[in-house]
Parts: C-alpha cells; sequence; structure tokens
C-alpha cells in the first residue's frame, strides 16, 4: 500500500513539473514568428506584417498556395503548436505593428532574393 502511495505521488509530481514547465515555457516563446520571419531564409515573403503572415502560414490560413506546407502538417500533427502559434499571434501583430517603421524603410526584396532598386 504505500509503493503505491508513493508511485501516485510520484506521477502526480511528474506531471506538475511538466505542466510547470510548458507553463514556464510558453513567454519565452511568444514572438518569434516575427523574429523568424524576418530572417534571410525565411519561408514568408511578405514585406508588412511577416510574422503574422508566417504564423498564418504555419496554421494553413495563408491563402496564396492551396497546397500544405510540410511546416503546416507538421505543426497539425503535433497538436501543441497550432495552440502555441494561435497564443503567439497577437504578439506577433503587436510586434509588426512596432516593427512597420522598419519594414517600410528597409529596400523591398524581389522574390529571387535581390534587392529592388
Amino acid at each position: 500500500m504505500p509503493d503505491l502511495l508513493v508511485t501516485e505521488c510520484r506521477q502526480r509530481l511528474i506531471s506538475s513539473l511538466l505542466i510547470l514547465m510548458m507553463v514556464i515555457s510558453l513567454p519565452l516563446l511568444q514572438g518569434c514568428g516575427t523574429v523568424i520571419a524576418r530572417s534571410d531564409t525565411s519561408p514568408v515573403n511578405a514585406r508588412y506584417y511577416p510574422g503574422t503572415q508566417g504564423s498564418l502560414l504555419l496554421l494553413g490560413l495563408d491563402d496564396h498556395t492551396g497546397e500544405a506546407s510540410g511546416e503546416m502538417v507538421f505543426c497539425w500533427i503535433s497538436v501543441v503548436c497550432p495552440l502555441f502559434t494561435l497564443m503567439a499571434l497577437p504578439v506577433d501583430i503587436t510586434l509588426d505593428t512596432l516593427l512597420l517603421p522598419y519594414d517600410a524603410l528597409k529596400p523591398a526584396a524581389k522574390r529571387d532574393g535581390t534587392l529592388e532598386q
């Protein structure tokens, strides 16, 4: 009987620690779409609000191609990714809005990666 009680307490402790780790790591992931979308290797090809466009692309709400991307399929299979993306979307929108002057003054890039004159 004491072994059963110890096992049950251990399982509760492990599940509580996992939940605590997820809650602590969640703020660290907020706004990462905005940072990733502004990198040179980003699949997002939007000049304005690229972080928001990247999050929508990850969720499959991008209406441009009509095809499922590998990132979108992986996101939906992992189950947790859509939840994190939806929770990070307001932060991405806010950061993209704050970075609008930077985006407006940045030279526009063509699809092949060269800068427009």
